[in-house]
């Protein structure tokens, strides 16, 4: 049996959920997704023949009545000899109907497949008689049009057939990809087929008239948090929509009892003030304060909180992270004084001033009163919560989510959670992160005592810090050659394909397909080449895929000198579509006529980089990942080790030496992201490492080699123990996997390639 801990396609989910009245011959007509996630029942003749796209037929119960409803459409369709399929696991309906799930497919629970647009209008005419439908209520599908006033019929015009995702017009010209908009869209030469519904004549009496959404927050199927513009002021505003529910609270249940809190605590000054609440149609929102700082990633990420970045002032950052975790205490303190449990405590929930390191919950939802009884369903955030947690009273799960919290504060080791509900991987990546980045003792300390404590008294916390100073220091080691992990990682490789255990592998198309407006993805050629260790041949370029190539690397190097580029697609195009596109070009014109005209066009699109992506703080550099973002990258695939990659490529390829000081400056700061927060080779550890020997190779720059052999060390802190067998958990800490760009693959490529520097 394939554990689901293990990232294999061929791990499927259970079905356990099934109409009534399905019969030996009925089950002879279902097909599966390769998952399961869907069973299908075909139901429609044997001479009909899906279409490739067309009208589709959604109906969104609720979670009350989704069995009741799945037993009529069963009826319904075997009846009317049509396709329809739906959720078949439970928990995955629950998720679905709570709204824990992408916005694309919320709601989504049966979807019913007409084979002309003739048949679409009458079905859904007839769904629309049925009393079963009428008086139940249902969820609103972001995607979809509704059908006139229905509370659960909906309908969208898309694929239906195969596996090419592509709109095609009548002449089978390609209009658009399918499942890329968050919006009902209709082909031009489709006309809307019901023009008029219950939606288009509603009218916001406090939307963008009292209240002006200015940014998204967070974006949920059940519900969205915006800043807002209120009499010129800046406010939160929160909305709960109508129909998501679990078995136990409606989504407007839980934001009336953020409400109620609000109230309760109006008089603390770390809980936002409550402003107003109102419905819209049938939704709730939330206006409340607006506290001024970041959330605890924002805040970990900033250069000047790093332990292991020597300019910054030691002694000012203990005091820092002193005083925040201080006030996190405090405040959770005062919270349980009051008989109240703060419930899910993450990393999203707890914003920080970075002037004055106050801390403040923003996130109410869940809070009870600790004597109530506990709830049956408590969603957490995943990564703050383990196994045990909730055997343990109201205020010890506080308790304990909070050492979660804190270690979040210096490391993402908590999100090992996800794959270790034990909490013992995240525990033994955090001390060794410690031990790597000098992080002081006393914070490790504490986050133990409320991890394997949860009793522990708050205030005694607080005491142990206010009086302890930056003392303890992790003592220096000679770092050894990882060799038991290699041997381990390469017997996981070997048992999996002597079990024929079909990991999910990246897939490399040498035809790369459009993935953003006017721009191919080169990614998976660039780790093909990677891991081939080889340089990318002849044969590896086709003709077509060559002209490809230098197509879009001549567009690029046109398109950035657009005055208006906000207005382009560069302006939202990754950087590491642009990183993937200069590899394979620099691979390519090796073999051209011509290398000094593309070689010019490759470095005017470094220096574009340079200039607009590239951001130095506390002599630490990164890389935008697109250029109106603010998050900053260190990686192989969108970030530091990337462009890194590319100047010692120039250098090593067509001996250009100018870049030579940059190289230097990019390696220097490489080495200071000493544990990641995954080993990846692609969005990780590994593809700094691979970098970093590159350089050390090229310039013979042996001042890093310290930093190499901790990095190379770290390695089995990522790793998942599975039947005694070791695997890198990937970079959603959710799976582990051998894959290259993600497991143990690409880390076995980059031990061997460092063995050198220990033998040196």
């Amino acid at each position: 049996m394939i554990t689901s801990k293990l990232d294999c396609h061929d791990t499927k989910l259970s079905t356990t959920v099934l109409p009534d009245g399905v019969t030996e011959k009925d089950i002879s007509l279902i097909t599966r997704n390769d998952d399961h996630y869907y069973l299908q029942f075909n139901f429609q003749s044997k001479n009909t023949v899906l279409p490739h796209q067309g009208f589709k037929i959604h109906i969104s119960p609720s979670w009350k009545n989704y069995l009741t409803t799945l037993n009529k459409i069963f009826e319904f369709c075997k009846e009317e000899n049509l396709a329809f399929k739906y959720i078949s696991n439970k928990v995955e309906i629950l998720k679905n109907l709570s709204g824990n799930v992408p916005l694309w497919t919320a709601g989504k629970f049966i979807t019913i497949y007409p084979p002309t647009f003739r048949v679409f209008k009458n079905i859904i005419y007839k769904l629309y008689l049925l009393p079963e439908l009428k008086e139940k209520p249902g969820i609103y599908i972001l995607t979809d049009r509704r059908y006139k006033d229905s509370n659960n019929i909906f309908y969208r015009y898309g694929i239906i057939n195969g596996s090419d995702k592509n709109i095609y017009d009548l002449n089978g010209n390609r209009l658009y990809e399918d499942y890329h908009e968050l919006k009902y869209k209709l082909p031009k030469f489709i006309q809307e087929p019901f023009p008029q519904n219950i939606d288009d004549h509603k009218r916001a009496r406090y939307i963008f008239k009292k209240y002006i959404p200015t940014k998204g927050i967070n974006s949920k199927a059940s519900g969205s948090v915006f800043e807002a513009k209120y009499k010129k002021q800046d406010v939160i505003l929160k909305n709960a929509k109508f129909g998501f529910e679990d078995f136990e609270y409606t989504e407007i249940e839980k934001l009336k009892n953020e409400e109620r809190f609000l109230k309760i605590l109006k008089n603390e000054s770390f809980i936002p003030r409550y402003i107003d609440s109102f419905h819209e149609d049938k939704d709730y929102f939330l206006v409340e304060s607006k506290v001024q700082g970041v959330d605890v990633d924002t805040f970990r990420a900033l250069p000047r909180h790093s332990f292991s970045n020597k300019n910054n002032n030691r002694e000012k950052l203990f005091n820092t992270f002193s005083s925040v975790i201080i006030n996190l205490l405090r405040n959770l303190s005062i919270m349980h004084s009051k008989g109240i449990f703060l419930g899910d405590i993450s990393a999203r929930n707890v914003v920080i001033n970075l002037k004055t390191n106050d801390v403040y919950f923003v996130d109410l939802g869940q809070t009870t009163f600790v004597k109530l009884k506990k709830p049956n369903i408590f969603y957490r955030t995943k990564g703050f919560y383990d196994e045990s947690i909730p055997q343990l009273s109201l205020v010890q799960q506080d308790n304990r989510q909070m050492g979660y919290l804190i270690m979040a504060l210096f490391t993402r080791a908590n999100m090992f959670l996800k794959i270790d509900f034990t909490g013992n991987m995240s525990i033994s990546f955090l001390k060794k992160f410690a031990e790597v980045n000098n992080i002081p003792s006393i914070f490790v300390d504490i986050i133990m005592k409320l991890i394997s404590n949860p009793n522990v008294k708050l205030e005694e916390i607080i005491s142990l810090l206010q009086h302890s100073s930056d003392k303890v220091k992790f003592q220096k080691k000679e770092y050894c050659f990882p060799s038991t992990l290699l041997n381990q990682l390469s017997k996981s490789c070997l048992i999996s394909q002597i079990d024929d255990i079909k990991f999910n592998e990246s897939k490399y198309d040498l035809c790369p397909h459009k993935c953003e407006i006017e721009f191919n993805d080169y990614t998976s050629l660039e780790m093909k080449c990677m891991e081939s260790t080889k340089t990318l041949s002849k044969d590896m370029f086709n003709s077509k895929l060559s002209q490809q190539i230098l197509h879009d690397l001549k567009k690029l190097s046109i398109d950035i000198q657009d005055k208006n580029i906000e207005r382009s697609y560069v302006y939202s195009l990754s950087l590491g579509k642009i990183i993937s596109l200069l590899f394979c070009s620099i691979n390519l014109i090796q073999q051209t006529s011509e290398k000094e005209i593309w070689i010019c066009k490759i470095e005017n699109i470094m220096k574009f980089i340079e200039k607009n992506y590239k951001i130095n703080q506390n002599n630490k550099i990164g890389y935008k990942i697109n250029y109106s973002s603010t998050f900053l990258s260190p990686y192989l695939y969108d970030g530091v080790a990337g462009i890194l990659n590319l100047y010692l490529m120039l250098k090593e390829k067509f001996k250009i030496n100018e870049y030579d000081t940059l190289i230097v400056e990019l390696a220097h700061s490489l080495v200071l992201n000493l544990m990641p927060k995954s080993a990846s080779f692609k969005r990780g550890l590994a593809g700094i490492v691979h970098v970093l020997i590159k350089y050390r190779k090229i310039f013979g720059d042996n001042s890093i080699d310290e930093s190499i052999k901790i990095m190379t060390t770290c390695f089995d802190s990522y790793t998942y123990l599975w039947n005694d067998n070791k695997y890198i958990v990937n970079t959603h800490f959710s799976k582990a996997t051998i894959n290259f760009e993600e497991g143990n693959k690409g880390i076995i490529k980059v031990l061997k390639e460092s063995e050198f520097i220990f033998e040196e």
